[in-house]
């Protein structure tokens, strides 16, 4: 169990879940991951999963406007940057929309939030006493993010041009093509086109948590009120599934190959 204290600038460093009820979707979770969950303080009642006394993800509460809305639970990804305010200003002129301006969160840091040019939501996350999570890339933690977009080369553009990310393309055996973002050369997140069958579904970032039985998380999670929308399936790097949880939010698990990272 290695904590990680920083991350790079550029480089994925949180998730969170906007949950509908957050008093069902903390027990779900935790018994799922077997995570602690760690309450938090008013105003904002943001908590935490926990695993082994160090941070994993958080977890809020949708508010009741963004519900009446028609706003899903979602789980959300934040990249790590180290001046909120010069990234935010280059989003609008990218392509890409501010929904959440600048803010600070106490002494725990900023954030902001986005919406890409094909309608992927993500967010930033500019450290002050909270790095981001302390648990990555190991058994029940966070290992990849994987942008699915209804347009890749529009995405592509928005992407390096806010955070300066690189890419390379990778064939697959369909015959698509996976790109890799990179931050300062390390592979930092994924991007796929959505599938011709998801029809006009919204571009979306995914979250990938590492397993070491797929098999009995998907079991554990239908049997709870979880359900399956893709998978288990195999792929070079392991095998995957994409689940949603009772309350409709969706995220990804990967139990890796022997000998191989998926990040």
């Amino acid at each position: 169990m290695t904590e990680k204290t920083r991350y790079e600038p550029g480089q994925f460093s949180w998730i969170d879940l906007s949950a509908a009820d957050m008093a069902t979707a903390a027990p779900w979770y935790a018994d799922l991951f077997g995570w602690e969950f760690q309450p938090g303080e008013a105003p904002w009642n943001y908590g935490m999963f926990l695993k082994g006394g160090k941070s994993v993800c958080g977890l809020g509460q949708l508010r009741d406007e963004m519900k009446a809305a028609g706003v899903p639970p979602t789980w959300n990804s934040y990249v790590n940057v180290d001046n909120a305010q010069a990234i935010a200003a280059r989003v609008d002129p990218a392509g890409g929309q501010v929904t959440v301006p600048v803010m600070e969160v106490g002494s725990f840091g900023k954030m902001a939030c986005f919406t890409d040019p094909t309608g992927a939501n993500f967010g930033i996350w500019q450290p002050g006493s909270h790095p981001g999570a302390q648990l990555v890339n190991e058994d029940d933690t966070l290992t990849w993010n994987e942008l699915l977009t209804q347009d890749v080369a529009r995405a592509k553009a928005f992407y390096v041009e806010v955070f300066g990310w690189t890419t390379d393309e990778v064939p697959m055996p369909n015959g698509a093509t996976y790109t890799m973002f990179k931050n300062k050369d390390a592979m930092n997140a994924g991007m796929l086109p959505m599938p011709e069958q998801a029809g006009d579904m919204p571009s979306q970032w995914d979250v990938y948590f590492q397993v070491t039985n797929l098999d009995g998380l998907v079991a554990k999670a239908q049997a709870s009120g979880g359900a399956v929308i893709m998978g288990p399936m195999s792929i070079p790097q392991g095998t995957i599934a994409k689940l949603r949880d009772p309350q409709g939010a969706v995220f990804c698990a990967i139990q890796p190959a022997q000998g191989s990272s998926p990040a």
